[in-house]
């Protein structure tokens, strides 16, 4: 006895109950909203504007699935971890934000490349991918829906004289002090972001913002007077830019600040298309640089006052951490 699945033209889902191949009853019937893929991708077309950025990767459908999408999983990036998750969910398409085949990366499919187009294809699954008109959405973006966290209302671009600037700034609704927006980024992304004191002033009330990788945007915060700039990563020059700017630099994650676009993207798709989504967030921690650096350095200290054979064995117990991912190294 086994159920039997199949989807009509008009998109409406059945399910039957067999025995020895032969349908014996109809359990049930439920109407299913269901969209074709190539439709799928025009609506998202009309509401992301992949026109209006010049980018890095291409947006919109990357791979093509079934024809039809009801289930879509939804996801930063589109890993392998992401992948097998869409295919537990017997979803139709995946929709990330960091997607396929970037500007300067190797052309060929091979290797992990190769492994997960090949899931994607033997599965049906569509892949859609959309960059930077993720990021700039004003009410969907990555920037809005932080911003919309952090409790920063957006007044407008950091870019001058360009629409669809790709960084904004806006002013807090409450003024903070340096450790206490450090403990505010820190409670809304579930993890503490690493900060540069730029030295000027102990009031942050103007933020500049970018989420992702955009560190180097700094000098555009310097310039337009802002009190503090957050994005995901940081550079060995963020630093010196910061504090010879006076701006304090929040790193808070690559991945972590570019959660929320994506997540609700899928969102307007289920509450104003009816499709079902799912939001996973595939765990992608950042490294712990302030307790790292202060063991290493107590390790440091004790080797210098004799403890070398203690040192060697601490040493070796902090590689053990990071193999275990207590500690994962590159910010996320």
């Amino acid at each position: 006895m086994w159920l039997k699945k199949a989807v009509s033209i008009n998109a409406s889902r059945f399910f039957y109950l067999c025995l020895s191949g032969y349908t014996v009853a109809i359990v049930s019937q439920v109407n299913v909203i269901a969209m074709n893929n190539f439709q799928l991708e025009a609506l998202l077309n009309a509401e992301l504007k992949p026109e209006q950025v010049k980018d890095y990767s291409p947006n919109g459908l990357q791979v093509q699935g079934r024809d039809n999408v009801q289930t879509i999983v939804t996801g930063v990036t589109a890993c392998q971890d992401l992948i097998d998750k869409a295919i537990e969910y017997q979803a139709d398409a995946i929709l990330v934000h960091h997607g396929y085949f970037w500007r300067g990366e190797p052309q060929s499919i091979r290797g992990m490349k190769y492994q997960r187009i090949k899931m994607l294809i033997e599965n049906g699954i569509n892949l859609y991918g959309y960059h930077l008109p993720l990021d700039i959405h004003p009410t969907l973006g990555n920037n809005a829906q932080l911003a919309k966290r952090l409790g920063i209302e957006i007044i407008g671009g950091l870019e001058p004289n360009n629409p669809v600037s790709i960084p904004v700034y806006g002013k807090l609704s409450t003024p903070m002090t340096l450790s206490q927006f450090e403990q505010q980024v820190a409670t809304i992304l579930s993890r503490p972001p690493l900060v540069i004191d730029g030295g000027q002033t102990t009031r942050i009330e103007t933020v500049g913002l970018c989420t992702g990788g955009a560190q180097d945007l700094i000098d555009l915060a310097a310039a337009q007077g802002m009190d503090a700039y957050l994005s995901g990563e940081i550079s060995e020059r963020t630093t010196f830019s910061a504090r010879e700017q006076g701006v304090h630099y929040f790193a808070a994650g690559h991945h972590a600040t570019e959660r929320y676009g994506v997540k609700a993207l899928g969102e307007w798709l289920a509450d104003h298309h009816g499709l079902t989504t799912h939001f996973v967030d595939i765990d992608n921690p950042r490294i712990k640089k302030a307790i790292l650096h202060k063991k290493l350095f107590r390790i440091k200290k004790a080797a210098h006052q004799g403890g070398f054979v203690s040192s060697i064995v601490k040493v070796s117990r902090l590689i053990a951490l990071i193999h275990r991912r207590e500690f994962t190294l590159g910010i996320a």
